[in-house]
C-alpha cells in the first residue's frame, strides 16, 4: 500500500502475551525463590529447638551491633549465650508468630543484598550492621521502624535476662521497696 509490499504488526496478541508470560517469569522465578526463602521451614540447629544455624547467626549479629565488644557496660553480646534462651522463647509462641519472626530473622539477614549491594548481614562489619539497624529505627515508614523494634527487642531479650548484664547496669533481684502504709491504700 505504502510502497512497503505486505508488511505485517510487529505487535500482535500473541507476540505481546508471550512478552507479557516471559517478563512475568523473568521477574517472578527470582521473587518467588526470595519468598520461599523467607518462608520455607529451615531445620533446627544442633541443640536448638526451632532457630536455624542461619537465624540464631543473624540474632546473634543484631546483638552484637548493638552490644559490641568494648562498650560502656562492659558486657558484650559475644560474652552472652543469645541462641539458647532466645530459642526458648521464640519455640514457645503460636506457630503463626514464630514463622514470622523466623521470617524477620531470614528478611534482615537478606536486606543488605537487596539495599545496599552489600553480603548477608551477619557478614556485615559492625559499623554496617549498625547503619542497617539504624536506616530501620530512623525510617519515615512506620512498619519499617516497627520492625526493627521487634527485632531490637526479641535479640535484646537474652541480654537483659543475663546475670552478667544485669550486674553490669546496676540491677539487683528482688523488690527494695520502701514498706507500704496501709493507710495509703487506692488513689486520692
Amino acid at each position: 500500500m505504502f510502497g512497503f509490499g505486505d508488511v505485517r504488526p510487529l505487535l500482535t496478541r500473541r507476540r505481546l502475551l508471550v512478552a507479557g508470560l516471559g517478563a512475568g517469569v523473568v521477574v517472578g522465578v527470582p521473587l518467588g525463590g526470595a519468598g520461599w526463602g523467607l518462608l520455607s521451614a529451615q531445620p533446627a540447629a544442633a541443640g536448638l529447638r526451632t532457630l536455624s544455624v542461619a537465624e540464631a547467626a543473624t540474632a546473634e549479629a543484631i546483638a552484637d551491633a548493638y552490644f559490641p565488644a568494648g562498650n560502656f557496660f562492659g558486657v558484650a553480646a559475644a560474652d552472652v549465650d543469645i541462641r539458647t534462651p532466645l530459642d526458648a522463647y521464640i519455640t514457645a509462641l503460636y506457630p503463626r508468630e514464630r514463622r514470622a519472626l523466623r521470617a524477620l530473622l531470614r528478611g534482615i539477614e537478606a536486606w543488605p543484598r537487596l539495599s545496599v549491594g552489600g553480603g548477608a548481614f551477619s557478614a556485615l562489619s559492625v559499623a554496617k550492621r549498625v547503619a542497617v539497624l539504624r536506616a530501620f529505627d530512623d525510617s519515615d515508614v512506620t512498619e519499617r521502624r516497627l520492625l526493627g523494634t521487634v527485632l531490637r527487642q526479641v535479640c535484646l531479650m537474652p541480654m537483659f535476662e543475663n546475670a552478667a548484664v544485669l550486674n553490669a547496669i546496676g540491677h539487683r533481684h528482688g523488690c527494695e521497696l520502701p514498706p507500704s502504709d496501709d493507710d495509703d491504700v487506692g488513689i486520692g
